[in-house]
């Protein structure tokens, strides 16, 4: 199976982290990201281990902004990431259509 894949699922909030900032066009701070995610009961751990997974793949990017008097870090999808979160929402579609609650 294809390396880059594999170190997806290796990170265990990867696909969540990537919903969620397509969701959130594309971008969002550390914070929101962590607390979004934390309601859906992702831990601390597994999230910075997601975010470094998905850096390392070329997903996304962390950018400082100065944003409500404070410099912030905010996570961005790259192109490439768009493209990957893109199939992945396709997929959760899917799923969705197939498997409904």
């Amino acid at each position: 199976m294809n390396h880059a894949f594999n170190r997806l699922d290796d990170g265990k909030a990867s696909l969540r982290i990537l919903i969620e900032l397509y969701n959130g066009a594309g971008k969002a701070s550390r914070g929101q990201l962590e607390a979004a995610l934390a309601k859906s009961g992702v831990g601390r751990s597994a999230f910075y281990s997601s975010l470094g997974v998905l850096s390392e793949l070329g997903l996304i990017y962390e950018v400082r902004k100065r944003a409500r008097g404070k410099n912030l870090l905010f996570t961005e999808l790259t192109e490439k990431g768009d493209k990957v979160v893109k199939a992945i929402d396709e997929l959760h579609s899917l799923f969705e259509q197939e498997f409904p609650e």
